[in-house]
Parts: structure tokens; sequence; C-alpha cells
């Protein structure tokens, strides 16, 4: 069975640990359009801040690659899917041959259509490159424009105000982490940005980027300017889907395949931040572009690749991170979405926790999303409840029997209301 993979992240690493459990001597072929072994992205602001290199963040050495028995081809890039003769065409015009097929070419940064963001000091927070490129101008840079107050957006700002790098942070919601987060729990963050001088510009978005080979400053909607020397935009990412249009398979926003994470051709798999998965919270396919989601998905996709049956049983948004010193996690609904789901808050000083409920049948009441802020200790439990598909309340009630749950989840576990929890948070 000859085996080609195209991507070389974390999908596309597990699939090929899950075929070399079931077939050993297989010839494996990554293609890996860019030029280093696979890294880790959650490291990339410390590559921004001078503490690490390619080295220190590698998540497989070359010779692990070498132990399993299997070649990564460097800086080349599929450019076509053959699907008739079973071969995919790589820049240059060679084209390599394959019984089963892994797309793993996962998620690029989204770049809004403004004038000016090919200038020099312009950049998105995706690879290797873009960390370095944003270090090497960090030294001489003054102000900063971030766009977006995601994720990539935070740690941005909290690099580059470390720094000494004055930021001014565009925001087009009316808050900061607004796709995973309400508003009652990020105030935390936005009272830290203040404090770090962070000027916050909600419900905004930039028109155009100005200078001439050097970024000089950036214009609002509302056409008022804001003077800089760096950009760093994190309006979140879009999937590489661009290899499959045109050659039968079905696509939503990212690739479709069923819960053995095959696509519509039966030799053909896909896995990680291209896939369109099934969300076992939102039942319905969705793209949740989460590092573990993509591991969790390789695997399965090389084990049906190498003739083991494995099922994916779905996936959902989960955000782990520490911004500012303070720990946050997310998983699933940020906040509820329809009438038969509530939610549980508890706040505390500077812990804050957050519970999405859903009512189901039977009385039955199932967590469908938690925010936990300050003390995140407890997620690990609360992510296994989510996942489980089970009332909620016998576990918790368990939980808090054997000692293992305490401080926000003790308190939720006791809230039968929004009144009660706030009678909790006032004698916590």
């Amino acid at each position: 069975m000859k085996y080609v993979i195209i991507g070389n992240g974390p999908a596309a690493i597990s699939a090929v640990e899950a075929i070399r459990e079931v077939d050993r001597h297989g010839p494996i072929v990554i293609l890996s359009q860019e030029p280093y072994l696979t890294y880790g992205r959650v490291f990339l602001p410390q590559v921004i801040n001078g503490d690490c290199e390619l080295n220190d963040i590698l998540t497989r050495p070359e010779p692990y690659y070498e132990r399993l028995g299997f070649k990564v081809r460097l800086g080349q890039t599929a450019t076509s899917i053959d699907r008739a003769r079973k071969r995919v065409c790589v820049s240059g015009g060679e084209s390599i041959a394959y019984d089963k097929l892994l797309i793993a070419t996962g998620a690029s940064a989204i770049v809004p259509e403004i004038p000016g963001t090919e200038l020099e000091g312009v950049s998105v927070l995706r690879t290797l490159d873009d960390a370095r490129n944003i270090h090497t101008w960090i030294d001489d840079a003054r102000h900063a424009v971030v766009l977006g107050a995601g994720p990539v957006g935070m740690h941005s700002t909290e690099i580059l105000t470390r720094n000494g790098v004055r930021v001014s942070m565009v925001v087009s919601s009316e808050h900061i982490l607004s796709t995973i987060a309400p508003r009652s729990a990020t105030r935390v963050f936005e009272e830290k940005l203040s404090t770090a001088g962070v000027a916050l510009e909600f419900g905004r978005s930039v028109r155009e980027i100005r200078g001439e080979r050097r970024v000089r400053e950036v214009i609002l909607d509302d056409g008022r300017s804001i003077a800089c020397d760096l950009v760093v935009i994190g309006k979140g990412v879009s999937p590489n889907t661009a290899l499959v249009d045109g050659i039968g398979l079905t696509l939503g926003e990212g690739i479709r395949v069923d819960s053995t994470l095959r696509t519509d051709d039966p030799d053909i798999y896909a896995a990680g931040d291209v896939v369109e998965g099934h969300d076992i919270i939102r039942k319905r396919p969705r793209l949740n572009a989460m590092w573990p989601n993509a591991v969790s998905q390789g695997r399965v996709a090389g084990l049906n690749m190498a003739g083991r049956s494995a099922i994916n049983r779905g996936n959902t948004n989960l955000n782990t991170g520490q911004f500012f010193g303070i720990p946050f996690a997310a998983i699933g609904l940020p906040q509820p979405e329809c009438p038969e789901q509530s939610t549980i808050r508890l706040r505390d000083g500077r812990e804050y926790g957050h519970l999405v409920l859903s009512s189901e049948q039977r009385g039955a009441r199932r967590i469908v999303g938690a925010v936990l802020i300050g003390k995140t200790d407890g997620m690990g439990v609360l992510e296994s409840l989510i996942r489980g598909e089970n009332d909620a309340a016998p576990y918790i009630d368990a939980l808090i029997e054997s000692g293992l749950s305490h401080g926000v989840i003790g308190a939720w576990a006791r809230a039968e209301s929004p009144d009660v929890s706030q009678q909790v948070s006032a004698n916590a």
C-alpha cells in the first residue's frame, strides 16, 4: 500500500503514526509546503520574543522521521490531484502515485482585502516565517496596530507590549474574544489591556494601510488615522481547500468527510484544519480548527487508510491558553443559542466561570459549553462531561462527593439558577 499525505502538521503526523501501527512497511510520502519539519505553532509568540528558534519548537525531530520510515519532501507543494490515475502532481512537474491519499493541508490566516497588506511591517501570525518577520521588525517599532482580538490578536498584543511597543487593537465586534467567550467573561482581560496602555477600538475596521515601503499608518472605517510602523493581522483562518476545487469532492466551508474521515472518494481522506467535521455540540458539520481535533482526526484517518476500522464521533471547539498571565479555557458554546439553553455564571475576584446548559428530553440537563478564567484546572472534567453527552447533574454531584471538584465547579454544581449562583459568588 502506497500512502501520500499532503501537509506536515499535527493531523499528518498523527496519521503517519497510526498507519505504522497497522502497516509497518508501506511507503509513506509527506509533501510539506513549508521548508521545515513539523513544529508547534503555539510557540510562535516565543519566537517573536526571541526566546526560541526552530530546533526548540520542533514537535518531531529528524531522527523520528527516519525511525518510522517515511519520507518528508520539504518545500514541495501539491498542485493538483488526478483521481482517475490516483496521482498527486507536485510543483516542478513531478507526480506521485498513491493507493491512499490524506489531504491535511490545514488552514491559512485570513488577510482582509484592503489596500496596503503587502507593505513591509504588515504580517499575519500563522507560520514560523511570520514570527521571524515580526521579530526582525519589533526592535525599531514604536506603535503597532493589531487587527482582531481573538487568541492570535491577544498573544500578539501581549508580546508587543512586553517589548515596549504601544498597541492599538482594532476590533470589529463589541468585545475581545467574542467568538469564544461572552462579554462578562472577558472584562478582566480588557482591564489588563487597559493597564498595559493598549488602546481598544471596538466596532471598527481598517479601511486602508498606508506607507511607502514600510507601513506608516492605518485608516479606520470612520476616517480616523492611527500612526504605526507595525501591523499584525489576527482575523482568523480559512481552510486550504483550493487543491480539491473542481475534482468532485463535497465542500462546505471545508472538506466534508464521514465518521471515518473519508471523503466522497473511497481512497481519499482528509483531516485537520481543512476538514468540516461533525460538531458534537451543534449537531452539524462545522470547522473547528484546533490542534487536539487535528490529532484525533489524523489518527482515525490513518488507521482507516491502513485497513483498520476506526470512527471519529465528532469534535467541538476547544481553546486554552494564557493571556497577560491569566489562564483561559473555553469549550463548546460560549453562550446560549436557543431557548432550551441557559447559563450559570460565577465570578469571584479574578476567577470567572461560565457554563452553558441545555435542557434535554426527560428533564436531563447537559453541559454544552464552558468558559474558565483565572482557574482552569477543572476544564478536563467539564470537557469529559461535554463530550460524554450525559445528564450533567449526577456526574457533578459524584465529583463533589469524591472531592475531585472544587472552586468554581463545586459552586456551579450547587447553583440551580442564576440567582442562586449569585449567592454562591457572594459567599465564596
